[in-house]
């Protein structure tokens, strides 16, 4: 089969301009009125499908945001269920340093056992000290501060004798705990009241 020896190229083609497609012919008189409404309900048309389309983008929006603020708020939900559990864990060590102390609040009790024993023992309530401090738990010690009912549970009152020493705590019975600001256990103190004579 022989090629031709032209092709048509781009600049070759003719258009005529005046070309109409007959679906664009309008048969009859009200041709001008028929193309207004045909375009006014185009117009119309695009409108709505602009409207429904930004019905659709504000909607997919809304559920963006909602999907961030519960993926944000579930977040928040696990750190805090974290530290209720961390919470509630150092709360039941607490009675453990409490057992320590008393055991080493007696002084005579405490000299009179073997060295290695009380070194052992020693060595064990500083590492319990140790753990509860990484996880930041901090004492309560207020001993000759001001009574602060946040902090301190007074458990009995002492009367003092200057005027100065009143609402002091006057002696701490059992230390208090906290992590970070919230109070695992307060600290239970004697409390200086003065009364004038």
């Amino acid at each position: 089969m022989k090629k031709p020896d032209h092709q048509p190229k781009n600049e070759d083609i003719e258009v005529d301009e005046d070309f109409v497609f007959e679906a664009d012919l309008d048969v009859g008189s009200n041709k001008g009125t028929d193309s207004e409404t045909k375009v006014q309900e185009l117009k119309q048309k695009l409108k709505d499908c602009q409207a429904v389309k930004q019905e659709y983008l504000d909607g997919w929006q809304r559920s963006q945001a909602d999907y961030i603020n519960l993926k944000q708020e579930g977040d928040r939900q696990r750190v805090k269920q974290r530290e209720l559990g961390k919470a509630s864990l150092l709360e039941d060590l607490i009675p453990l340093a409490d057992s320590f102390e008393l055991a080493m609040g007696n002084e005579a009790a405490w000299q009179a056992v073997s060295t290695n024993w009380r070194l052992g023992v020693e060595y064990i309530y500083r590492e319990l000290q140790s753990i509860l401090s990484k996880n930041g738990v901090s004492e309560i010690f207020p001993l000759n501060q001001r009574f602060n009912p946040e902090e301190h549970e007074s458990i009995a009152t002492v009367e003092v004798d200057e005027c100065t020493a009143d609402g002091l705590v006057i002696a701490v019975v059992k230390k208090g705990y906290k992590l970070g600001s919230t109070i695992l256990r307060p600290a239970q103190v004697k409390v200086g009241v003065y009364r004038q004579k």
